[in-house]
């Protein structure tokens, strides 16, 4: 009998172990694995209101900066820059002009002529502004290709 418990608790220890091991290993890397093939990541940026005839500068995508503001963040002002030297006219432009700013350091403006951001001149708008670049070009991108 002494035997026999002794059996039947070194397999509950086993299976202990086992379960443990399927809780920590095998059911986080079927998780992500589920969400790897089946999942698909989709951002979207906001529109606001439609920009006013007189405010659009250019036809199609831009990102319009007051100089003035960004001139006392100069690093901030050339990770901008950085990131649009790889942009084609075609897909976004880079526009220095305070026209039409009001407050704002900066506001990005789509193709359909909407708002889709407004920033102010620091560290985390920069980062920011660069993230919804990034995700503005890449939808672009993918309803060019659907």
């Amino acid at each position: 009998m002494k035997r026999l418990l002794g059996l039947f608790f070194y397999a509950m220890k086993k299976l202990i172990v086992a379960g443990f091991f399927i809780v920590v290993f095998v059911l986080p890397i079927s998780w992500y694995l589920i969400l790897q093939i089946f999942g698909e990541n989709k951002f979207d940026i906001p529109k606001f209101e439609m920009v006013a005839d007189s405010c659009r500068i250019v036809d199609g995508a831009y990102l319009q900066l007051n100089a003035e503001l960004w001139e006392t963040k100069r690093n901030e002002l050339t990770r901008i820059k950085r990131r649009f030297e790889s942009v084609s006219d075609s897909e976004m432009k880079l526009i220095m002009e305070e026209s039409c700013l009001k407050d704002n350091a900066a506001v990005l403006v789509d193709e359909e002529g909407y708002y889709r951001g407004f920033y102010k001149a620091s560290r985390e708008e920069t980062d920011r502004i660069l993230t919804e670049v990034d995700i503005y070009l890449t939808n672009i991108e993918k309803s060019e290709r659907e």
